[in-house]
């Protein structure tokens, strides 16, 4: 027995419906302003102490896209593959590398942001932040060309328009 005949039909997806998913999740989750939040959990019969939990709305943005872009990649045309290599080579930079990298925007970035101070260094939390708007800023300019591959390849057409299609293509 494979563990097929436990998946109802209805709770089966396709691959189209993942990706219609995924992209939602996205578009929920970039209504709001990308800041950071604190959740905290208060005390309770099973735990003994309040527990706060720090999310960065715009990580998790950019982690979205990051993965929505890896379930994509077998679509990708000639015209995404160099925004894409572009776009994730600085998503997935650390902090360490992208201060080796790009240290002259790094200090011209945390110059206007501590108002015209010219610093010999700058505090680790800084370049996480820079970095960070960095990656935000790539990671919106990748969504916009995942969402220009899925017009290209048509890939929504029959969800959109209510059209039965027959399957969706495979990738090239």
């Amino acid at each position: 027995m494979s563990g097929q005949e436990f998946i109802s039909k209805k709770e089966k997806l396709d691959f189209k419906d993942l990706v219609l998913q995924h992209l939602k999740r996205i578009l929920e989750h970039s209504k709001n302003e990308f800041r950071q939040r604190k959740k905290i959990i208060p005390p309770s019969s099973n735990m003994n102490e309040v527990i706060i939990l720090e999310e960065n709305e715009a990580i998790i943005f950019i982690q979205m896209v990051e993965l929505f872009s890896y379930i994509l990649k077998p679509y990708f045309d000639e015209k995404i593959t160099p925004k894409y290599n572009q776009c994730i080579k600085i998503i997935n930079l650390s902090e360490f590398d992208y201060a080796k990298e790009h240290k002259k925007e790094m200090f011209e970035a945390y110059d206007i942001l501590v108002g015209g101070e010219k610093p010999t260094s700058i505090p680790y939390d800084q370049i996480t932040k820079i970095l960070t708007i960095e990656q935000l800023k790539q990671a919106k300019i990748l969504f916009v060309e995942l969402n220009m591959l899925l017009h290209r390849i048509d890939y929504l057409k029959g969800t959109i328009y209510s059209e039965d299609s027959e399957e969706t293509e495979e990738p090239k």
